[in-house]
């Protein structure tokens, strides 16, 4: 299965890279519907 990563503690966080709260929602919604397991990092389902 393949693994989902937006950001993780070895990168930076994906709302700093959008810095767009629409584009952070488009990626969150892609990252939750594209096949494989989502993974979500410390606090980005609170969209930090």
């Amino acid at each position: 299965a393949q693994w989902n990563i937006l950001d993780s503690h070895d990168t930076a966080r994906i709302a700093t890279i959008v810095n767009s709260r629409d584009r952070l929602d488009a990626a969150v919604a892609l990252q939750m519907t594209y096949p494989g397991v989502p993974m979500v990092f410390a606090g980005d389902e609170q969209g930090r």
